[in-house]
């Protein structure tokens, strides 16, 4: 995934996240941290990634298990952006 295309699917996962109406709002407020600090991390120079950058990763990927079986369709997108992210070594 292009970093364009990775930077199109957190609008996506941004817009889903606004029209499910059912999200608890700490779950929906560590979402959007988590989609802020990745948006971040995107822009930054490429170059060693710090420690704390590779658990966004593992973050985004626990909040993907807690939306699958409420939100599919909200938790395949954040998979992708978790799968691009580790394709990026992040």
């Amino acid at each position: 995934m292009q970093e364009h295309e990775l930077r199109e699917k957190l609008d996506e996962i941004h817009h889903e996240l606004e029209h499910a109406h059912d999200v608890d709002s700490e779950v929906e407020a560590l979402l959007r941290r988590i989609l802020e600090d990745i948006r971040q991390l995107i822009h930054e120079p490429r170059g060693e990634t710090p420690p704390e950058h590779h658990a966004l990763n593992e973050q985004l990927m626990d909040m993907t298990y807690h939306f699958e079986s409420t939100h599919p369709t909200l938790a395949a997108s954040m998979r992708q952006v978790a799968v691009a992210l580790g394709n990026m070594g992040i």
